[in-house]
């Protein structure tokens, strides 16, 4: 039984790393929109034949990645990513999505400063 459950955790410990390094990506620096292949991945991360853990996982980290960030484009492209979720993803995102944003805050941005620059 401990083998089992080692190997489902471990499972779901490499989507979450695939998913987190798919974030990262399609939320860079580089002043560029996000590269499909990685919103491709976000989005099988959050479609309906996905445990729900693995959706409440993704936006946890794509609340997370806007909330710590001091980077305009970082946030800029995390925005992008939700609103292409909400409007190409599936369902199960949306509703995941509302039961998160009723937990806590999401999409806040009244603290968000850009220090990425010294002219701002």
């Amino acid at each position: 039984m401990l083998m089992l459950k080692f190997k489902v955790t471990s499972a779901h410990s490499a989507c979450c790393a695939e998913l987190d390094v798919a974030i990262v990506k399609a939320t860079n620096h580089v002043e560029c929109p996000p590269k499909e292949r990685h919103l491709r991945k976000i989005a099988f991360a959050t479609s309906a034949v996905r445990p729900r853990a693995d959706v409440a996982y993704c936006i946890q980290a794509l609340s997370r990645r806007l909330t710590k960030t001091h980077n305009w484009t970082v946030a800029l492209k995390t925005l992008i990513v939700i609103h292409r979720l909400l409007r190409e993803g599936d369902p199960t995102f949306r509703e995941e999505l509302l039961a998160f944003s009723q937990r806590g805050r999401i999409l806040q941005l009244s603290n968000f400063k850009d220090d990425s620059s010294p002219i701002v």
